[in-house]
């Protein structure tokens, strides 16, 4: 990953130049995807405390966080974006959300989308970082729904992949799931972050059925959404952060330096990526045929 991040930032004038990106300077939205915050990192996915609080000093420094409500304002046309707009996420919902996260992210006053899978809720598995459980119970999930700037999304029942289920499956993981969270957050649930997330964990009928049930979802595919160009509502491009990365890092995404690294990663990750055969890609070119072809 880090050498995809070298070769995007050296590689983001040329894309703009042959119009593969809009400028750096171009109005866009970063997503940032989290999963956890402990004072001690245990795993490549969770950050230190002492480096999560540095990388939101830089995210303050260099961008605008925003809310998903705010988003979705951007996303509907009712607000403009701003030039370099941030949105942290996180990811299955562990118990240091609340106890770690959560603190130092209302001490910043950065706003954050926290996505939580049903299977994960009230599981007894220990905490690798602090004594109490790993996830969130039902109880946690309610106190960190009521903390300022926390919004909870889904993250479907199980944390499995989405392409490829049976229609009653996909039902129970996107419908069902979210039902059940919002009766125990007493809060309506609009967003969902995709299990995985990469290409080949979810597909169209997995995307058509996340815009029924949600006001936008997420995929873990890198990538800055800009005002003006189409976008996949239903699969929102974000940025992974884990513990190797610096705030350095942060920077470079939400400057734009980074905006080039999905085009590059899912084709090294995946040889013999055609966008013809990406869900994503279908569904924007879809759009823009239904566009076209409206009054």
């Amino acid at each position: 990953m880090a050498a995809c991040r070298t070769l995007a930032r050296n590689s983001r004038r040329l894309m703009h130049s042959s119009g593969a990106l809009p400028g750096a300077d171009a109005p866009a939205i970063r997503v940032l995807t989290f999963h956890s915050v402990c004072p001690e990192s245990w795993h490549p996915v969770c950050v230190s405390t002492r480096n999560f609080t540095s990388m939101l000093d830089v995210l303050k420094r260099y961008a605008d966080p925003i809310t998903p409500s705010m988003l979705l304002d951007i996303l509907d046309g009712k607000a403009a974006c701003p030039q370099r707009a941030a949105l942290v996420t996180f990811d299955d919902g562990y118990t240091d959300n609340l106890t770690f996260a959560a603190p130092i992210l209302e001490a910043a006053g950065v706003p954050a989308l926290i996505f939580a899978a049903v299977e994960h809720i009230d599981r007894p598995d220990p905490s690798p970082c602090s004594t109490g459980a790993k996830y969130l119970s039902a109880s946690g999930l309610r106190e960190l729904a009521a903390r300022p700037g926390i919004t909870i999304g889904g993250h479907a029942w199980h944390h499995w992949r989405l392409a490829g289920v049976s229609e009653a499956e996909r039902d129970l993981e996107l419908r069902q799931s979210r039902e059940h969270i919002e009766k125990l957050i007493g809060q309506s649930v609009d967003f969902f972050s995709y299990p995985f997330g990469d290409i080949g964990y979810f597909d169209m009928e997995a995307i058509e059925a996340v815009g029924q049930n949600y006001k936008a979802g997420f995929s873990n595919r890198a990538g800055a959404i800009f005002a003006g160009q189409p976008f996949c509502r239903e699969a929102l491009p974000r940025f992974h952060v884990d513990r190797a990365d610096t705030p350095e890092v942060i920077r470079s995404i939400v400057t734009g330096e980074l905006d080039g690294l999905g085009l590059i990663w899912q084709r090294l990750r995946h040889p013999g990526y055609r966008a013809a055969d990406d869900p994503v890609e279908q569904r924007i070119r879809r759009m823009m045929e239904s566009s076209r072809q409206s009054p």
